[in-house]
């Protein structure tokens, strides 16, 4: 049985740009470790299951910072 208590959604939930701000950390640390072969992909399949929707320009940004 686990020590962890479940935290309900209320005020302390990320909000979308919380979110956005970590997957982007997380992938640029991915990406300087060499772990990701396609970031446009993996970018993709992390906002989707995070339920973060960028527009195509936003997204088109972020990918060309990561492969900066």
């Amino acid at each position: 049985m686990s020590d962890v208590t479940p935290v309900e959604d209320g005020p302390n939930e990320a909000t979308p740009n919380d979110k956005l701000d970590g997957i982007v950390e997380q992938m640029l640390g991915d990406v300087q470790q060499g772990n990701v072969s396609d970031v446009a992909a993996a970018l993709r399949q992390r906002l989707d299951d995070t339920g973060v929707v960028l527009s195509e320009a936003e997204f088109d940004a972020i990918v060309a910072q990561l492969n900066s």
